[in-house]
Parts: structure tokens; C-alpha cells; sequence
């Protein structure tokens, strides 16, 4: 084990429920507000991953349409753009693919359509840089 009796132990301290140390760092339940103290508070934590749904994916129409699907309106604001990014096994990162599956849906939610644009430039540059770094 690594750090993850201090995460654990730095959430419980934070009020999370149900803490459970896991491979890597814990999981935990609570509020949206309690993800948003986590991302803040956490001192032994590099990230915080908040899932708020399952769906089975087989391609892109399907993430897309699972992706529709969900309530957004409850959390964000509608004139704000939402940018998603598959991650999967045939995806690159710019490091050695972890052993077993890993799926992610990451998204970024941008308020203005000018961050919006600079985010997507910045994805198609990293994704370019990593496929021709990777061909080498």
C-alpha cells in the first residue's frame, strides 16, 4: 500500500461516507459538494473522478447517444459547452497502457465557446504530437 490509507483517511476527515481504500487511492459517496471539497482539500490526492453514470458503450454513436441520454441540465449550465473524450484501450497517453480494461469518458465543461475552441486546438496538437511520437 501507498498513500491510499491517507486519502481515506484525509476524506473521512472531510465528511465523505462509506470510504474504502482501493488500489490506487478511494472511493467514496456523497453530494456533488463533497467531490468539489475533495478536489480542493485533498493534500495526498492528484485527482478526484466523479462518476455519474454506467452505460454499455460499443462505439462512438452509442457513447454518444448514452451521453444524451443523462440529465445534464440538473448540474451545468446550458449555455456552456461540454467536450468528451473517449479513452479506451486503443487510445494513447503518453504512457505505458495500464494491464487491464480501462475505459473513461473524460470530459471538460467549458463556459464559453472561446475556451471551448482553445481546449479542442490543444486536444488535436496533443493528439498529433502522441501519434507521430508514437510511430517513431
Amino acid at each position: 500500500m501507498g498513500l491510499e490509507p491517507i486519502v481515506a483517511e484525509e476524506l473521512r476527515g472531510l465528511g465523505a461516507h462509506n470510504v474504502k481504500e482501493e488500489r490506487g487511492g478511494a472511493s467514496f459517496e456523497g453530494p456533488p459538494a463533497m467531490a468539489e471539497r475533495a478536489c480542493l482539500w485533498l493534500r495526498a490526492a492528484n485527482r478526484v473522478l466523479y462518476p455519474i453514470a454506467k452505460f454499455k458503450v460499443d462505439d462512438d454513436a452509442s457513447l454518444y447517444a448514452g451521453i444524451y441520454k443523462l440529465p445534464w441540465e440538473n448540474d451545468i449550465a446550458p449555455d456552456g459547452t461540454l467536450l468528451v473524450f473517449p479513452n479506451g484501450p486503443s487510445t494513447w497517453h503518453g504512457h505505458k497502457q495500464f494491464i487491464g480494461q480501462r475505459y473513461v469518458v473524460q470530459m471538460n465543461y467549458m463556459t464559453t465557446s472561446t475556451k471551448a475552441k482553445a481546449e479542442m486546438r490543444r486536444h488535436h496538437l496533443s493528439a498529433f504530437i502522441k501519434r507521430v511520437t508514437r510511430a517513431a
